[in-house]
């Protein structure tokens, strides 16, 4: 019961509780689609050669 009432934590780092989906991520985010592009393309090409030597 008294997890029930208890309060939340502050945010870590004092971010705003009022808009929690601001974080690290958002200033991220171009690197981070930039690198899942280029590791799929490896994936992918290292796939093609693989069936390609068999």
């Amino acid at each position: 019961m008294s997890s029930v009432l208890a309060q939340t934590p502050p945010c870590p780092g004092g971010c705003d509780p009022e808009n929690p989906l601001e974080g690290p991520i958002n200033e991220d985010l171009p690197y981070l689609i930039a690198a899942g592009l280029l590791l799929g393309t490896a994936v992918i090409y290292r796939n093609k050669i693989k069936k390609a030597s068999i």
